[in-house]
This record gives C-alpha cells, sequence and structure tokens, in this order.
C-alpha cells in the first residue's frame, strides 16, 4: 500500500482502512464473503485539537439499591484521539461521597464513545449525585452532572408489615387481656353479691328462742 500526503494536508489523525478479501464462496442464492479488515492511522504533525465533550451522563433516576450502571457519552470534537488511560488519564466518577473509576477507553477523532461503569457499593437511602469532570487542553473544564435516588422499596415494605403485624398481635392481645380481666370482675361481682344477699338474709330471720 502507498499513501501519497497532499501538499498541505490537514493535521491530526487521519483514518484508513484495509480490507483483505478472498472469493465468495457458496451455491445458487447463498454465498459466503470472508475478509480481515486492519485499521490504519495517519497522524499528521502540526497543530492539533484534542478536544473530547461528554455529551451524557446517564444514572437511573430511581434505584431500590444494590449495584447501580452508570454510563457516559463522550464525542471527539477535536482533529486527534484522546486517551483517558493509566493512572493519570483515567477518569473517576464521583458520586455518593466517593468516586468510581472508569475503565480505559480512546475517543477517536470525530467519533463517540459510550462508556459504562458500575457503582457495585451505594449507600441503603439517598439522594446522590453523580458529577463527572475533567480539563480540556485549553484549560477549560469538561462536566456533566445526574442524580439517582436510592430507596430500599423491599425491605420498607417488609419492615412495614412487621410493624402492621406487630401492631395487630399486640392489638389482639390487649382485647384478649381486658376481656379476661372482664369476665374475672364480673365473677368476682357476682360471687360479691351472693355473699352480701347470704349476710342480708341471716340478719331478718326471726328470733324464735323462748323469752323466758
Amino acid at each position: 500500500m502507498r499513501i501519497t500526503v497532499p501538499p498541505r494536508p490537514e493535521p491530526g489523525d487521519h483514518h484508513v482502512a484495509i480490507l483483505f478479501m478472498v472469493p465468495a464462496q457458496g451455491r445458487e442464492q447463498i454465498r459466503l464473503n470472508r475478509g480481515i479488515g486492519a485499521p490504519i492511522y495517519i497522524t499528521v504533525p502540526g497543530p492539533v485539537d484534542d478536544t473530547v465533550k461528554i455529551t451524557r451522563l446517564a444514572i437511573p433516576s430511581f434505584s431500590p439499591g444494590g449495584p447501580i450502571r452508570i454510563s457516559a457519552t463522550f464525542r471527539n470534537t477535536g482533529t486527534v484521539h484522546r486517551d483517558f488511560r493509566g493512572e493519570k488519564g483515567r477518569l473517576r466518577l464521583r458520586v455518593g461521597g466517593g468516586t468510581v473509576t472508569l475503565p480505559d477507553f480512546t475517543v477517536p477523532r470525530g467519533e463517540t464513545r459510550n462508556v459504562s461503569v458500575q457503582w457495585n457499593d451505594p449507600p441503603a437511602m439517598c439522594r446522590c449525585r453523580a458529577e463527572l469532570a475533567f480539563p480540556s487542553r485549553d484549560g477549560s473544564m469538561q462536566r456533566a452532572a445526574a442524580s439517582v435516588t436510592i430507596f430500599p422499596v423491599v425491605r420498607a415494605t417488609v419492615v412495614l408489615v412487621g410493624l402492621v403485624l406487630l401492631g395487630l398481635v399486640g392489638l389482639l392481645g390487649r382485647r384478649f387481656y381486658r376481656g379476661r380481666v372482664t369476665a374475672a370482675a364480673e365473677v368476682l361481682r357476682r360471687q360479691e353479691d351472693a355473699e352480701s344477699s347470704t349476710a342480708a338474709g341471716k340478719s331478718t330471720m326471726p328470733d324464735t328462742t323462748d323469752g323466758r
């Protein structure tokens, strides 16, 4: 392969793809093509621009808990690719009072990349804000933010059902106790009435002894 450079080439990245194909094989109307593609990146020296913009930071607006998937979309508007790799170049997402590290990736010139990461240890309940920021070559900052509400619906439902059952058990227990106390008081009242009647009957009986 030979590459001819024009008199005034535009500085930056230029992409070329070479396809190595074999003759199509098959019978009748079904034919199979096979090939191997080899990408070639040509960088023309000169003033370059590797500006990458964050076009979207996506996070679920609500989550019942557990790992949460966060994705970011990047668009290269410059003239060369930009790498976000290694300890210094890797991006870190701030969320829930901590950080989540994005995997290594490259945004080629004129292309859009979507990068996802999993937040494995979110808090049990919060209104959390996710923020992603990194500097451009000119010193300006690229920023994006999104929020998620985390509420443990399942746990809350279990606790609520438990409280309701506990309240019902307590109510039934109080009613049962009051019933037993009332029944015991009624029995005691009847006994006292019977004893009072017996005592009154004895006091009104006539004296049959001889008065002489």
